[in-house]
């Protein structure tokens, strides 16, 4: 019996496939009906391998034919990343625990219609890209044998939207507060405080990183970023996050600590987009901690790369863990979710990197950027000895 954490892992022969297939084909106006739709169908046997499928799918998945799709499950032609972790295929990893289609699908062969999200990262090669599904299951049986319909209507660019519109919002008005604070405070103070000045400064500079930052994701989504590659030192780069962030901090009762045996070392990279990353990480283990606690950051070189890392004391519970880097995913509630997708979209297809992070009770959280020493070496001879994507301890 194959290998399986989740779903049911066995599947059909080819013969049985071939039955299936013309016994749904044979269903009165059946193949008319889907065809007309303008939503993606797929009937699925009690195995979860697609019998058919409609041309919406076809031109959704980018298949050119049916021996692309047929007798695969969804997320194998989908090319999610989890798909082929297990010889069994989609629905058996411990990730597809929290896939919206898998529960759906297991749902309707229990008699159950059912409704939910699906957040796939998908690769094709070595680009990893977001797509967010909504998918509704529905049983049918006909002549004793029990399929699924399940119908998929991308709502990427929906999510995308409503994620954009709210992080701006929330981040523009937070920092524009900042500023607004400061500047009333020094508007009745003659003598103006040098160490007032300096905090609205880092106020303003935050603000127009935040209006930049999401400039760029668009950008980057879109596959339309420039990438500006320069030689710098990786000390210098953790000076600035340190000196960026450590006011907001210590106004918060929190602690950022900058690790006393960083590795001052010379690289080629994208100075704004790496400053943005560690920015995102830095502020994600900063919401993550309480008063009273401490964030760390720091940065080493093993052999031919270097690991930017930042450390909070909380761990990550582990259903939380599965979905961490999924666009749309998020802890803080309703429209949030970019922080993290973010990072790894920068960090793996415009820097050349890879992303990753481990959770436990003992250590906490530590998210870590492994970068090239040159940012040309596209080859994965530097990769050896890093952590995939993820890499985490039950917390």
């Amino acid at each position: 019996m194959d290998t399986t954490l989740f779903a049911p892992a066995e599947v059909y022969g080819d013969a049985e496939l071939r039955r299936q297939r013309e016994l749904i084909r044979s269903v009165p106006m059946l193949e008319v009906l889907l065809n007309s739709v303008h939503v993606s169908v797929l009937v699925l046997n009690n195995l979860r391998q697609i019998v058919y499928c409609n041309k919406v799918f076809y031109d959704l998945v980018h298949a050119l034919g049916t021996e692309e799709v047929y007798g695969k499950r969804p997320g194998e032609v989908f090319r999610c990343i989890h798909a082929n972790e297990l010889p069994s295929g989609c629905g058996t990893t411990e990730f597809c625990r929290t896939c919206g289609a898998v529960k759906a699908i297991l749902d309707s062969q229990k008699g159950h219609s059912r409704q939910e999200e699906c957040r796939i990262m998908t690769q094709k090669d070595v680009e990893v890209n977001a797509l967010d599904v909504r998918v509704w299951s529905t049983p049918f049986e006909y002549q004793d044998i029990s399929f699924t319909i399940l119908s998929l209507i991308d709502i990427s660019n929906e999510k995308r939207r409503a994620a954009l519109e709210h992080i701006f919002f929330h981040d523009i008005l937070n920092s524009a507060t900042s500023v607004l604070g400061y500047a009333s405070m020094m508007r009745y103070d003659e003598e103006a405080d040098p160490e007032n000045l300096g905090v609205l400064e880092d106020s303003v500079s935050m603000l127009i990183d935040d209006i930049a930052a999401q400039r760029d994701l668009k950008y980057a989504e879109q596959g339309e970023l420039q990438v500006d590659v320069k030689l710098h030192n990786s000390g210098t780069i953790m000076d600035g996050v340190f000196a960026r962030f450590r006011h907001q901090f210590n106004a918060e009762g929190r602690e950022l600590l900058l690790d006393s045996k960083i590795d001052r070392v010379e690289f080629e990279t994208d100075f704004g987009l790496l400053n943005r990353v560690l920015g995102n990480m830095v502020k994600n283990a900063f919401e993550a901690t309480s008063k009273g606690q401490a964030v760390r950051v720091g940065c080493h070189k093993y052999r031919n790369h270097l690991e930017f890392w930042v450390n909070n004391p909380k761990p990550i519970p582990r259903n939380h863990q599965l979905q961490v880097f999924n666009r749309s995913f998020s802890t803080k509630g309703q429209g949030r979710g970019l922080g993290t997708y973010s990072m790894r979209l920068l960090t793996e297809n415009y820097l050349n990197g890879r992303l990753s992070f481990t959770s436990s009770k003992e250590a906490g959280t530590t998210f870590s950027a492994y970068l090239p020493l040159q940012a040309s070496d596209r080859n994965d001879r530097w990769r050896d000895g890093i952590p995939t994507y993820p890499i985490s301890q039950a917390g």
